[in-house]
């Protein structure tokens, strides 16, 4: 097993070294998706040619990504790890865990194979995405999985820190268990879900995790945060959030909130991934209308208006095209 006093050096390399290594990019990290959907909702992977297009788009703005599955599309996460081995990048390996076992099994099958072959490039790897609050995985099935996947890189002798993705209200709540078997904490913070403005909202995510560090003693990445482009506003009556539809989706207001972030991160020393490089238009296949508590039930010209939430489409620094959509600070 990697303890706690062994990874401390493989950590302080990827926060000290590559969070003050020169790179051009003032972005820290995003997050990349090798996914699509298709017109009825089914999802696929990405051919090469768009995949490396994207990873172009990607490798512009930051060296560092983060995946959330190496199993969906195991022969695009091998592209993707390929690419970033070839073009000086670093990754955050993540795997998809929900309480489909026989999926669980498929992200553990490959695990060993990927993180033998690019080591050298892995940041980390992460155990889940929200287990907890959104796919409603019990603790102790977290906890397994968080030692199985420690076995397995023991067991190809493969020394790279481990952690889990969660929302900070579930780190307050459970963080000190969390933090006696990750080696550091992986946490979500997003200002919009809040009801927040986007005035300030950078600099608040940099603060909360500030708090949640020195409530659970361990290091804290900020592993996913952003702000949409377009769709509804948020938020009234729902959980964690202000009342009052005071976080509007606009292209203004998510470069205020980026440039918030990178400079709230940077005076912090604060390690952090916006979410997400390139809108997610394949989340349609899903329709997330469960995760969408609180949102304003009108939406601007353009968006559809169906039952899922428009916003969660809109997050990406660029259109699933490729265009543009918010300048990198």
């Amino acid at each position: 097993m990697l303890r706690i006093t062994e990874v401390g050096v493989v950590l302080a390399a990827v926060v000290f070294g590559h969070l003050c290594s020169g790179v051009v990019s003032e972005i820290h990290g995003v997050t990349f998706s090798a996914i699509f959907s298709t017109e009825d909702k089914v999802s696929q992977c990405l051919d090469e040619e768009a995949l490396l297009r994207n990873l172009d788009i990607t490798k512009s703005i930051s060296k560092r990504i983060r995946m959330y599955s190496i199993a969906q599309c195991p022969q695009n996460t091998r592209i993707v790890l390929d690419y970033a081995k070839n073009n000086g990048m670093r990754v955050l390996l993540g795997l998809w865990i929900s309480r489909n076992k026989l999926a669980n099994a498929n992200e553990f099958f490959w695990l060993d194979d990927f993180a033998l072959e690019y080591k050298d490039i892995l940041d980390a790897v992460i155990v889940g995405n929200e287990v907890i609050a959104i796919q409603k995985v019990p603790l102790d099935d977290l906890l397994a999985a968080i030692a199985q996947t420690r076995s397995i890189l023991e067991g190809v002798n493969v020394q790279v820190p481990v952690t889990t993705a969660l929302i900070w209200p579930v780190l307050e709540d459970i963080g000190l268990q969390i933090a006696q078997v990750t080696d550091f904490i992986c946490m979500h913070v997003q200002p919009f879900w809040e009801g927040r403005t986007a005035q300030s909202s950078g600099q608040y995510a940099v603060d909360k995790a500030a708090e949640i560090e020195e409530l659970v003693g361990k290091p804290v990445w900020i592993c996913e945060t952003g702000w949409p482009t377009g769709g509804e506003k948020c938020c009234e009556n729902r959980p964690y959030a202000f009342d009052g539809f005071q976080a509007e989706p606009t292209l203004e207001n998510a470069e205020v909130f980026l440039n918030d972030l990178v400079r709230a991160a940077k005076a912090a020393n604060r390690p952090y991934f916006y979410h997400e490089a390139i809108d997610g238009d394949w989340k349609r296949m899903w329709s997330p209308c469960g995760e969408c508590v609180g949102l304003a039930k009108d939406v601007p010209i353009g968006c559809a208006i169906k039952e899922e939430c428009e916003v969660d489409y809109h997050w990406g620094l660029f259109t699933s095209k490729g265009v543009s959509k918010v300048p990198v600070p």
